[in-house]
């Protein structure tokens, strides 16, 4: 029976302390985004439209056509008399000088073009949810810090009072304490309010309340070397793919335009019928016509259309190299800012192992009557301020960790 209920404790332990992890929030965040799903049926709309025009010149026109005379009546040419004329005609482009193609091929390079900045904000929602869910941590743990020194100038304050009483200490550093008390509970609850504001941030983004959440620096992912960064910042970038495919497809459109200059073959076939229709009188007697289109005046369209074209690509071309140049600086930036933020991590955790051996001997030499109290405090101060820089230190290298894997589109998504 004994050994039941150990293990039922296990059990229900467990499943209290179950802790979402950071990956698990921006799948999270993914799933439950407003602006993602609205994104992603606006991505399967210009999916559907893309599709459409680049099909649309390999498919033919038909049409049911019919006639009338002057009175609205019905001119019926096949019997030559009054009545119901109808025809049935279908026109097909067989060469346009490529445009067909060059449209088509436009078209898939714009889709995916699109789909690069949808996959782009994926990559952002991910990036956002990283924010709110590292704030949430580093707020907890302020204000973990600012109770923590609020308990403390409590009991100096208690103490100080103390020792006034004994005559050991002026009412001046009694006065002292009593300040540095009161600017630890306004800290205190200005901590909490901050978290508050984070946690909503969080459940807003996340759709679930931070109660339990992992340590990030746990389980980040692996930095590779600059040089490896930069490699696949050039082949995974998404901002880098989309402006590859908008290159693309600019060009491509000066070749859709070009081909309006060029001569083009077209099919025409009508068949015109009475009241009764049948698969095979619809068959019989069908006029086919081949049209040999050369282009020479088109209102200008053709004309203005290739240099349009043009002025588009040279514009999509300088801002991919724009692209490719703003890529390889926020790249380095990144990169150098991951070895920032770890090596400030470092030197917080020594300025933390150095205050808080100040403390210790402070605290001793207070006892002795060596130093004031207000030295004491300053000394605390010290140990704290070197806490919360740590605290941190370490939000900001999750942060610059995941800001770098966003550029080489390693956020497991």
């Amino acid at each position: 029976m004994f050994q039941l209920i150990i293990t039922l404790a296990a059990i229900f332990s467990t499943i209290s302390c179950y802790a979402v992890d950071l990956e698990e929030a921006i799948s999270k965040a993914i799933k439950n985004s407003s602006k993602l799903k609205s994104q992603f049926y606006q991505y399967k709309s210009v999916e559907k439209q893309l599709k459409s025009s680049g099909l649309a010149g390999f498919l033919p026109d038909i049409n049911l056509q019919y006639r009338f005379k002057g009175e609205f009546v019905f001119e019926d040419k096949v019997s030559d008399r009054l009545g119901l004329g109808r025809s049935l005609t279908l026109n097909q482009r067989l060469i346009g000088g490529g445009g067909t193609f060059a449209t088509f091929s436009q078209s898939s390079y714009l889709l995916k073009a699109e789909k690069m900045r949808f996959q782009q904000l994926k990559q952002e929602v991910a990036l956002n949810a990283v924010k709110v869910y590292v704030d949430v941590l580093r707020r907890i743990e302020i204000l973990k810090l600012r109770e923590h020194k609020e308990r403390v100038s409590l009991e100096h304050l208690s103490a100080m009072k103390k020792r006034l009483s004994l005559g050991e200490v002026t009412k001046a550093e009694v006065l002292l304490a009593k300040a540095k008390f009161s600017s630890s509970v306004s800290k205190r609850v200005d901590a909490e309010g901050k978290l508050k504001l984070a946690n909503i941030a969080y459940f807003h983004l996340i759709g679930e309340d931070s109660d339990e959440l992992s340590e990030a620096n746990d389980k980040l992912p692996s930095i590779p070397r600059l040089d490896e960064c930069l490699q696949l910042a050039k082949t995974k970038n998404l901002a880098l793919k989309a402006a590859v495919y908008q290159k693309r497809a600019d060009g491509m459109k000066v070749i859709a335009e070009t081909s309006k200059w060029l001569p083009s073959l077209n099919l025409s076939a009508s068949k015109s019928f009475n009241e009764s229709l049948s698969l095979d009188a619809l068959l019989d007697n069908v006029n086919i016509v081949f049209t040999l289109d050369i282009p020479i005046f088109k209102r200008g369209t053709n004309a203005f259309g290739i240099v349009k074209a043009k002025m588009d690509a040279k514009k999509s071309t300088y801002d991919y190299y724009d692209a490719v140049k703003n890529i390889e600086q926020a790249v380095v930036n990144a990169w150098n800012n991951v070895l920032t933020t770890k090596a400030i991590i470092k030197a917080s955790q020594e300025a933390e192992k150095a205050a808080a051996l100040a403390l210790e001997g402070v605290q001793q030499e207070v006892s002795l009557n060596l130093k004031s109290t207000t030295e004491l405090l300053d000394t605390e101060d010290a140990l704290f301020k070197a806490r919360s820089d740590l605290v941190k230190a370490k939000s900001d290298y999750v942060l610059s960790v995941y800001k770098l894997l966003s550029m080489i589109n390693g956020i497991n998504i």
